[in-house]
Parts: structure tokens; sequence; C-alpha cells
């Protein structure tokens, strides 16, 4: 079993994205390009990887402007889901937000992905909105559910 309170987390840098990219396609219908992932890099998003001895399994994307902030991206690969490692992520990337003092965090999720919008909901994630037709999903476009929380309540997971 894999033990989440060994995870580490340090800034995603470009040898890192071969790693991060597999994780992505692993993970996801329609994953982050190389090209967006690399814009991130050289933007004002922070991109942090997650690791479990010394091997990136997951990453995350936020970005914040004054006291607002976004989760942009939050993965983990395929063959460390369903072990908890999605909470400890998200833990830390509020944890991060806070430290810039970002006071609300907002994030969409695709309509479809029920665990993900399970995830949100138990770390205080409310829906505010819905954006039609956001995401890719093959010849069509999904909706994507918009969430926020504040930043400095404290909301323990269940």
């Amino acid at each position: 079993m894999t033990d989440p309170t060994q995870m580490i987390f340090r800034y995603m840098d470009e040898a890192d994205l071969t790693k991060v990219l597999n994780n992505e396609r692993s993970a996801y219908s329609h994953p982050w390009s190389e090209a967006v992932l690399r814009e991130c890099l050289g933007g004002i998003s922070e991109c942090w990887v997650a690791l479990l001895d010394d091997e990136i399994i997951g990453h995350g994307i936020i970005s914040h402007v004054l006291d607002e902030g976004h989760l942009l991206n939050l993965c983990i690969g395929k063959n460390w889901q369903g072990n908890g490692l999605s909470h400890v992520i998200l833990e830390f990337l509020i944890s991060r937000l806070r430290q810039l003092e970002v006071c609300k965090l907002f994030l969409e999720v695709r309509i479809s992905n029920e665990v993900a919008v399970a995830l949100y909901k138990k770390h205080g994630f409310t829906q505010i909105g819905l954006r039609k037709a956001y995401y890719p999903a093959g010849h069509e476009r999904e909706d994507a559910i918009v969430m926020a929380r504040e930043i400095d309540s404290n909301i323990a997971r269940a």
C-alpha cells in the first residue's frame, strides 16, 4: 500500500515533462499537451510535482491573481490512483495558496468526472456555475462544473 505521508513536493521543471506527460496520458482521455505544460512552466502558474520514492506520481498546477486562486490541473498517474494521493496533493496546493494569501479558490471539472467532483466536495468546494461545452470530448464538447471554496476555512476531509 502506498503511504501518502511519504509524498514530497517540488517545483516542476522541464526535465519532468516526460513523466508528467505520461501521467497525464494515463489518467485523462484528453490530457494536457506538452506545449500547454511548457507554457505553464514559463508563465505565472505554479507547477508542482508530487513524488513517492523519487518517482513522479502526480502533479498540480495553480495560479493566482491578488486574493483569488485557480486550480488548473490536478493529476495522479493511473498506476497510483485509488490510494488517497489526490487528497494529499490538493491539501498541499490549498496550503500553498494560503501562504500566498489567496482567499478563494476556483476550479472547473468535467461533469462526467464523478470521482473528482466527490474529491472537491469532500474538501469543501461547492458548485457555483456550469460552463457549457467547455471540455473537448471526441467530436462533441462536455460541460464543466465550476466550483469554489474559501481558502481560510478549515474544512477537514471526512
